[in-house]
């Protein structure tokens, strides 16, 4: 169990790193490590960072979409002004 924490933190830090110069890069990052841990621990971070990488990348409705379903999933996250706002561009 243990491991897989680790390993998922890995991947997350991964696509952080990447989200400023290559969002593109961040985002598919982002989709491996859902498909790798879809309940894994960091999914809010997971979640957050895909908002973040869908907004640099210009991609608005998908970014809507992505910030309509953290709000359902975590409605009572500390990044919760950060979906707020993309939902209301």
């Amino acid at each position: 169990m243990k491991e897989a924490v680790r390993a998922e933190r890995v991947l997350v830090a991964k696509a952080r790193a990447t989200l400023d110069r290559d969002p593109a890069l961040a985002l598919k990052r982002l989709r491996e490590l859902g498909q790798a841990y879809p309940r894994g621990s960091l999914r809010e971070e997971r979640d957050r960072l895909t908002i973040v990488a869908l907004m640099r990348l210009t991609r608005a409705a998908e970014a809507q979409t992505a910030a309509r379903r953290f709000l359902d999933h975590y409605p009572n996250s500390i990044h919760r002004a950060l979906a707020e706002s993309v939902l209301e561009r």
